[in-house]
Protein backbone atom coordinates (compact mmCIF):
# COMPACT_ATOMS: atom_id res chain seq x y z
CA UNK A 1 0.00 0.00 0.00
CA UNK A 2 1.08 3.32 -0.62
CA UNK A 3 2.22 5.42 2.80
CA UNK A 4 -0.58 7.81 1.90
CA UNK A 5 -3.22 5.21 2.44
CA UNK A 6 -1.93 4.13 5.71
CA UNK A 7 -1.63 7.71 7.31
CA UNK A 8 -5.38 7.77 6.09
CA UNK A 9 -6.88 4.93 8.24
CA UNK A 10 -5.95 5.70 11.28
CA UNK A 11 -6.89 9.24 10.48
CA UNK A 12 -10.02 8.02 9.66
CA UNK A 13 -10.77 6.14 12.60
CA UNK A 14 -10.14 8.80 14.56
CA UNK A 15 -12.58 11.09 13.31
CA UNK A 16 -15.37 8.33 13.05
CA UNK A 17 -14.37 7.42 17.15
CA UNK A 18 -14.82 11.13 17.51
CA UNK A 19 -18.05 11.58 15.57
CA UNK A 20 -19.38 8.62 17.96
CA UNK A 21 -17.67 10.09 20.90
CA UNK A 22 -19.18 13.34 20.59
CA UNK A 23 -22.86 12.01 19.44
CA UNK A 24 -23.34 9.85 22.05
CA UNK A 25 -22.33 12.29 24.78
CA UNK A 26 -24.95 14.89 23.10
CA UNK A 27 -27.55 11.96 23.23
CA UNK A 28 -26.90 11.46 27.04
CA UNK A 29 -27.05 15.21 28.12
CA UNK A 30 -30.47 15.30 25.85
CA UNK A 31 -31.61 12.24 27.59
CA UNK A 32 -31.00 13.45 31.07
CA UNK A 33 -32.62 16.97 30.30
CA UNK A 34 -35.65 15.46 29.23
CA UNK A 35 -35.70 12.57 32.22
CA UNK A 36 -35.46 14.85 34.66
CA UNK A 37 -38.78 16.93 34.32
CA UNK A 38 -40.36 13.69 33.68
CA UNK A 39 -38.94 12.25 36.81
CA UNK A 40 -40.42 14.93 38.91
CA UNK A 41 -43.83 14.75 37.57
CA UNK A 42 -43.97 10.87 38.29
CA UNK A 43 -42.29 11.88 41.70
CA UNK A 44 -45.32 14.14 42.30
CA UNK A 45 -47.63 12.00 40.50
CA UNK A 46 -46.48 9.03 43.31
CA UNK A 47 -46.93 11.31 46.40
CA UNK A 48 -50.61 12.07 45.63
CA UNK A 49 -52.17 9.06 47.69
CA UNK A 50 -49.60 8.82 50.27
CA UNK A 51 -48.75 12.92 51.29
CA UNK A 52 -51.49 15.48 52.55
CA UNK A 53 -49.54 18.27 51.13
CA UNK A 54 -48.84 18.23 47.61
CA UNK A 55 -45.80 19.96 46.18
CA UNK A 56 -46.00 21.80 42.97
CA UNK A 57 -44.11 20.75 39.96
CA UNK A 58 -41.30 23.48 38.98
CA UNK A 59 -41.69 24.38 35.85
CA UNK A 60 -38.24 23.63 33.86
CA UNK A 61 -37.37 21.39 30.82
CA UNK A 62 -38.12 21.42 27.31
CA UNK A 63 -41.06 23.25 25.91
CA UNK A 64 -43.18 20.47 25.61
CA UNK A 65 -42.53 19.75 29.16
CA UNK A 66 -43.37 23.88 30.67
CA UNK A 67 -46.34 23.54 28.73
CA UNK A 68 -48.03 20.86 30.90
CA UNK A 69 -46.44 22.00 34.37
CA UNK A 70 -49.71 24.29 34.75
CA UNK A 71 -52.36 22.24 33.94
CA UNK A 72 -50.49 19.32 36.03
CA UNK A 73 -49.96 22.03 38.88
CA UNK A 74 -53.69 22.77 38.86
CA UNK A 75 -54.95 19.15 39.22
CA UNK A 76 -52.33 18.25 42.56
CA UNK A 77 -54.18 21.85 43.98
CA UNK A 78 -57.53 20.32 43.15
CA UNK A 79 -56.68 17.25 44.69
CA UNK A 80 -55.03 18.96 47.74
CA UNK A 81 -58.05 21.00 48.70
CA UNK A 82 -60.44 17.62 48.29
Amino acid sequence: MPPAVRIRCPILGIWIAMIVTGSVAVFWYTARRIRRPIGQREDSAGRVGTDASLPLVPDAGPAEMRATTPAFNQVLSRLART
